[in-house]
């Protein structure tokens, strides 16, 4: 299971057991928002800071860092295929990314 809170990192925990497996840390805000790709693979995280970070969770490292929004990133989406990211803002602004 993973969760992002107002401490402004990601966790990744053993369900079965509870306990915390790790930690992604790098927005500057509180994360609202996340999307795993259907492989599994790759973690994107909306924050208050304004961005949507994209994570390899093979390596548990930021890859990247998408564009920045006017106003908090409070909602994504991946598609079931795995090559489209959709991302919502409090500022009213929806953007359509290519993640493959």
């Amino acid at each position: 299971m993973i969760s992002g809170s107002r401490d402004k990192e990601i966790k990744v925990w053993n369900v079965k057991t509870g306990k915390l497996l790790y930690s992604l840390t790098g927005h500057e805000g509180s994360v609202l928002s996340i999307a795993i790709s259907p492989d599994g693979k790759t973690l994107f995280s909306g924050s208050e800071d304004k961005t949507v970070k994209v994570w390899d969770l093979t390596t548990q490292q930021e890859v990247n860092t998408l564009t920045k929004y006017l106003d908090a990133v409070k909602s994504l989406v991946i598609s079931p295929d795995g090559k489209t990211l959709i991302s919502g803002s409090h500022d009213g602004i929806i953007k359509i990314w290519s993640v493959q």
